[in-house]
């Protein structure tokens, strides 16, 4: 990837994460850049299609690179892109939707992980007496940020991809967690 003399960001591992020390790739020394100076969106313009096509593979989801990089989608677009392009890009699978879309944002964010992980989801479906379904969530990776954060129609179609077929449920997994995380932080 080749940047220009000013935007000197430097990809951790591909994680996306802002390393606290960036090289300025003019011929001047080591310069200093807090994360916290570069928006995701910044960050996300600076991204080519192989870079794209790399976070792919590094999220274990190889099987969309060759339709990203023939679409051409760098990460200004994929930051912009919503369930039907992906679905145009032949992500069919919510569950891939929703991964592609939360674990690209967090990346350029720089999170580590998730605020309320698989444990809170866990939790949560014990309290509620949705147990039934902690395999389900915790095999597919879904955490609680993804909960809380993806739009509401694609979350109904996640959860009913992983198998909670029942409409209530779906609802009360959606709606109570809210309430779950709001009571106990």
């Amino acid at each position: 990837m080749s940047w220009g003399r000013e935007e000197g960001i430097k990809l951790v591992s591909f994680g996306l994460r802002v390393s606290k020390i960036t090289q300025c790739l003019s011929r001047s020394p080591m310069c200093a850049v807090e994360s916290s100076t570069v928006s995701p969106e910044s960050l996300a313009r600076r991204l080519s299609p192989n870079d794209v096509a790399a976070f792919l593979t590094k999220i274990q989801l190889p099987q969309y690179v060759e339709s990203f990089r023939s679409s051409e989608i760098s990460g200004e677009l994929l930051l912009e892109a919503d369930p039907e392009i992906l679905e145009e890009l032949g992500v069919a699978s919510p569950v891939h939707q929703m991964k592609i879309m939360q674990l690209f944002r967090r990346e350029l964010e720089g999170s580590v992980g998730a605020k309320y992980d698989q444990d809170h989801v866990i939790r949560f479906l014990q309290q509620y007496k949705l147990e039934k379904y902690v395999s389900a969530l915790g095999e597919h990776g879904i955490d609680g940020d993804m909960v809380l954060q993806v739009e509401e129609k694609l979350m109904k179609s996640v959860l009913r991809e992983v198998g909670v077929a029942s409409l209530v449920d779906n609802l009360k997994i959606r709606s109570k967690y809210k309430t779950f995380v709001s009571d106990k932080p």
